[in-house]
């Protein structure tokens, strides 16, 4: 009755979080169907679940770890500066405003710490209730 492939397109569908309401509008599959398969594929939904939740996790961490390198730089280099100020005199900032751009990049660097972690922790509680469906 119905395809292999209209069922691989439930499987993904249901995958990437979309309802079974809207899946049912989009395919032209009732509802009841769409639970039966649903009941018969959730291994397959479940693996596709976290291979999405992989490469999203992917993603995030790399353009996280680009932001704390690109801020790390920066810390990096105002303390070069301070220290050069400090020893020859080079390159004269202010104390104040040394000390501002300072604390601006290691708040910088603490965002990203507790951005990181929390979003380790979303992830966490997301594998585990995918894991218990």
């Amino acid at each position: 009755m119905y395809t292999p492939e209209m069922k691989e397109k439930f499987v993904n569908l249901r995958a990437k979080g979309n309802t079974i309401s809207a899946i049912s509008e989009k395919l032209g599959v009732g509802r009841q169907t769409l639970i039966t398969w649903n009941k018969e594929y959730a291994t397959e939904i479940m693996n596709l679940r976290e291979l999405e939740l992989e490469d999203h996790k992917d993603k995030y961490f790399a353009n996280h770890k680009k932001r704390i390198e690109i801020i790390g730089t920066k810390f990096a280099q105002l303390l070069e500066r301070v220290d050069k100020q400090l020893n020859d005199n080079y390159e004269y900032i202010s104390p104040e405003r040394t000390l501002n751009l300072l604390l601006k990049y290691a708040r910088f660097l603490r965002m990203e710490e507790i951005s990181l972690s929390s979003e380790l922790k979303k992830e966490s509680i997301a594998k585990e209730e995918l894991e218990a469906n």
